[in-house]
């Protein structure tokens, strides 16, 4: 899926890029801390870097429970909030011999 933020006034669109090429180096967040930001999880590092253009573009932090007991952002909501530009439709496997086994 491709998804392009919905900019009302951004002033310098290559602030974005900047932001986020200035994150290169910083370590992988395991603990999906957004807290801190001297390492990044995916959707971490795609909010950090949207936080350059403008306020309403970045999504809000969602209270997640199970596994993860901490607020974060997860991809449904860049999908949801941004328009999508192209999407995969999935393929469907054609029924042989070989993969009914």
């Amino acid at each position: 899926c491709l998804l392009r933020p919905r900019y009302k006034h951004c002033e310098d669109p290559n602030s974005v890029a900047q932001k986020a090429l200035n994150c290169i180096g910083k370590g992988y967040d395991f603990s999906f801390d957004s807290q801190n930001t001297s390492t990044l999880y995916c959707h971490e590092l795609t909010n950090l870097s949207l936080s350059a253009a403008e306020e309403n573009t970045i999504p809000k932090q969602r209270k997640m429970f199970g596994i993860i007991k901490k607020n974060v952002i997860i991809a449904d909501d860049f999908y949801h909030k941004f328009v999508i530009v192209y999407e995969a439709q999935r393929a469907k496997r054609k029924k042989t011999a070989k993969n009914l086994q």
